[in-house]
């Protein structure tokens, strides 16, 4: 009984030892965000470069605590509250990693914008938008530190208004884009500034999800809103016609992720599983046609519609578009409203149930309104993770998902879980659907993950 105490107040000292690394990271990210977005504003190269040095430190720091947390797991038997004390430490320090990367980001367009003309009113909208950030990631690690799941609910809130901020932001650089050619390059690396300051504020709310999800053992009840996102490359010399695409598709509520060229853009596509892809026949390093053949080669991506954009508008070059896989081919210079049009035609052919409709399989019905699941006109009972689960295999019948696929649809990429945890779910949800005697509708594929049908 004496050792097992001994073991339980060991383990709880280390847990506490690595928790104020955390807090301590916490601190160094936070004065990151403020030094950079005061670099900027004031054009200060030497506060930048000290920005860019000590984001070293907290990629250290990172290492540190992922080290002695899985040094903690291999030494002790924790207990699942303790297990998901120390998983949400390796999620947290993560997402301030990466926090401190966007704010490397900002420093290193300092000096670059420091030799251009100041575009009016965006330095005070840049600062109001950071600072407003920082507030959330202030709020959400305090939340962690008190345990807070109400305070980590209002910064989740909060992350809204500064998705509206961006959103005010990249109307504003538009206009001044169209308004003086000379313009555009500043616009440019402001509204990569502006989308950094976005992610940042997207990683403090993924903190604030994690203190929820450590107090409570699940997820907020309502999720973030999540739309379609679409993979939009284009071609280097087209910037301003990039930035009016990038524009009409989040103008559409599209969550819009940009490539620079086909190398990214196949990694993108790998990491994001996108719901669509608009894709420029002219990239850089890997052309747009080969980027096509090889999502349309991957199983796993292969179902993704393609629309193909060019200035070739030979029938030969549009047969080769289509046959290499494109599911749509758009000749520029084309109709951002018949772009749009073009685009939720192929959502409606590849999803055709969103939420708020019902999904149907077989004699499985999931009414996503009234949150209720039948089976042979029989209620079935389910957890909210099992509902997602069902919900993201009944989307698309048929298709393998791997673990990692269904951790991101089901827990979110920002919540660490380990892959394992699927299995458990699954089997309840497994479970359930059985139990008023019906075939098992879920299929396991040995060594990749789990189908529907």
């Amino acid at each position: 009984m004496n050792r097992d105490k001994h073991i339980s107040s060991v383990f709880d000292r280390d847990l506490e030892t690595i928790q104020a690394m955390v807090v301590k990271m916490g601190g160094m990210v936070e004065a990151a965000i403020t030094d950079a977005s005061t670099a900027l504003d004031t054009r200060d190269q030497e506060l930048a470069d000290q920005v860019r040095r000590r984001d070293k430190a907290i990629d250290a720091m990172e290492i540190q605590i992922n080290e002695d947390a899985a040094r903690l797991i291999a030494l002790r038997a924790p207990t699942a509250t303790d297990l998901r004390m120390v998983l949400a430490v390796m999620k947290i320090s993560a997402s301030l990693e990466r926090v401190g990367d966007y704010a490397k980001n900002m420093a290193k367009r300092t000096e670059v914008l420091s030799q251009m003309p100041a575009i009016a009113g965006s330095g005070m909208a840049l600062r109001r938008m950071s600072q407003a950030v920082n507030r959330m990631l202030q709020d959400a690690l305090d939340s962690y530190i008190r345990r807070d799941a109400d305070l980590a609910h209002d910064v989740r809130q909060r992350d809204l208004e500064v998705d509206q901020m961006y959103n005010a932001l990249f109307r504003e650089f538009l206009t001044h884009m169209m308004e003086d050619p000379r313009n555009i390059t500043p616009c440019m690396h402001l509204h990569f500034i502006a989308k950094n300051v976005e992610r940042m504020g997207d990683h403090a709310t993924s903190i604030a999800e994690q203190v929820v999800y450590l107090v409570t053992g699940d997820l907020p009840d309502e999720a973030r809103p999540k739309s379609s996102s679409v993979v939009a490359p284009a071609a280097e010399d087209e910037g301003a016609q990039r930035e009016v695409l990038h524009y009409n598709l989040e103008a559409e509520g599209f969550d819009v992720v940009m490539a620079d060229n086909g190398e990214d853009a196949l990694l993108l596509v790998a990491e994001e599983q996108p719901d669509l892809i608009v894709l420029d026949w002219m990239l850089p390093r890997v052309s747009g046609i080969e980027v096509c053949r090889q999502v349309k080669a991957d199983p796993a991506t292969r179902n993704i519609p393609i629309i193909m954009l060019s200035a070739r508008s030979e029938e030969v070059d549009r047969v080769r578009g289509l046959e290499t896989g494109a599911d749509d081919y758009v000749v520029k210079p084309y109709s951002v409203v018949e772009l749009l049009a073009r685009l939720r035609t192929q959502l409606r052919r590849t999803r055709p149930a969103t939420m708020g409709e019902r999904l149907t399989f077989a004699d499985i019905i999931l009414d996503a309104a009234e949150h209720r699941v039948f089976r042979a006109g029989q209620t079935l009972h389910l957890g909210p993770t099992e509902f997602r689960l069902l919900s993201t295999m009944m989307e698309k019948p048929g298709r393998v998902w791997t673990r990692e696929q269904l951790l991101d649809r089901v827990w979110g990429r920002d919540i660490y879980v380990d892959t394992r945890t699927i299995d458990v779910h699954v089997g309840r949800l497994r479970k359930a659907l059985m139990k008023n005697g019906g075939d098992d509708p879920l299929r396991t594929v040995r060594g990749v993950g789990y189908a529907l049908g």
